[in-house]
């Protein structure tokens, strides 16, 4: 047998005979040069790799909820919730620096007031204002209970 064929028997037969030796001459992240040369225990191994992350349902872009509520969403106010039909933020702001905002809010994007109520019993403040265009209507409730500090805002966007 020539020399050079010796040690490569020598690397098949513990190849074969050894499970996870490959592992020690090719490391992880570096093949085996030939697949023949991998072993059962490194099928194995290879089989209980993590799946790759799913990119498919990843979103890609702005999330489509809070792009609905966005031209709306009082900028001086925390998410306290949220779904897909209504948003609860809540704002250290006066009720009526919060009620002006929506009203110019609501003009500023095309739609008319259609109902406007303001209710303060005994320092309990209820203010809703509705606008709509035909086509879109958003609905804002504004509460303040005189024994809280912050003011709770739903928003509600039909379109």
């Amino acid at each position: 047998m020539s020399k050079t064929l010796i040690p490569l028997l020598f690397i098949m037969i513990l190849l074969i005979l050894t499970p996870g030796i490959s592992k020690v001459l090719f490391p992880a992240g570096h093949p085996a040069p030939l697949p023949f040369l991998t072993t059962a225990a490194d099928s194995a191994q290879a089989q209980k790799s993590p799946p790759l992350p799913d990119t498919k349902s990843q979103q890609i872009g702005p999330d489509p909820q809070t792009t609905r509520f966005q031209k709306f969403s009082y900028p001086n106010a925390k998410v306290i919730s949220s779904n897909s039909d209504s948003l609860i933020l809540e704002s250290s702001d006066t009720p009526a620096e919060i009620t002006n905002w929506y009203k110019g809010q609501i003009q500023s994007q095309g739609l008319q007031t259609t109902s406007f109520i303001e209710i303060n019993t005994n320092g309990n403040i209820l203010n809703k204002l509705v606008g709509s265009d035909g086509n879109l209507e958003i609905a804002v409730e504004i509460n303040k209970k005189s024994n809280q500090k912050e003011v709770e805002i739903e928003l509600s966007v039909i379109n």
